[in-house]
């Protein structure tokens, strides 16, 4: 009737919720790696519950479980508080526990929303501080060098080390501004062959002189 609502008469309901109904029966990818380094994928369905998901990785770890403190318990959708622990990081780059079903189920709803196709888990023991799944847990350390790689570098750093000799700087003679005009003056003649000329014109003087003294006797 026009007078009714849809909320009134239950009709809205059961079309919104249809399609995460669905959703929840389509299995959901899970990446983690086992403390070898080894990667595993799984496929668990979010209406399953955390329960499944304990399970398949637990089967996936196998002998390595013990590493990470065992298999937890899970009862009535809830993880015991001894065994393996399970985090994910979600949008803000925070670690986010899965201890329940709901906590599985925001996890793949958080995961389809930002249009991921999988779950990076952080399989770890519980009393220990999870571990990137996918990433290497120390970035900051680069692989050792081969014996190869070694033998380059070295040759290459004494190479650089041995720098070339500092180049002498030959400067040309400067010659002042006295020598300059006298230069000038005297037609360009360099000083070298003035003074012998000087000399030699003084001498020739003095044997005038003196031979003029002679005939005047």
């Amino acid at each position: 009737m026009p007078h009714d609502s849809a909320s009134h008469r239950g009709d809205e309901s059961p079309e919104r919720e249809r399609p995460n109904a669905q959703q929840d029966e389509v299995p959901f990818a899970f990446k983690f790696k086992a403390p070898s380094g080894r990667m595993h994928r799984l496929q668990v369905l979010a209406s399953a519950g955390v329960e499944e998901l304990v399970v398949n990785v637990a089967a996936k770890l196998g002998k390595e479980i013990d590493h990470v403190g065992g298999e937890p318990t899970v009862e009535n959708g809830r993880m015991g508080k001894l065994g393996f622990a399970l985090s994910y990081l979600d949008n803000e780059g925070d670690t986010v526990s899965i201890t329940t079903t709901d906590d599985l189920m925001e996890a793949i709803k958080l995961a389809r929303s930002n249009r991921r196709d999988k779950v990076d888990l952080f399989v770890h023991h519980s009393e220990k501080a999870p571990l990137p799944a996918t990433l290497d847990p120390r970035p900051g350390l680069a692989a050792p060098p081969t014996p190869a790689d070694s033998l380059v570098g070295s040759r290459k750093q004494s190479t650089e080390s041995a720098e070339p000799p500092p180049r002498e700087i030959v400067r040309k003679p400067t010659v002042d501004k006295g020598r300059r005009q006298s230069q000038r003056i005297t037609g360009s003649v360099p000083n070298e062959y003035m003074i012998p000329a000087a000399i030699a014109a003084v001498g020739v003087v003095l044997v005038g002189v003196f031979a003029m003294g002679r005939s005047t006797k």
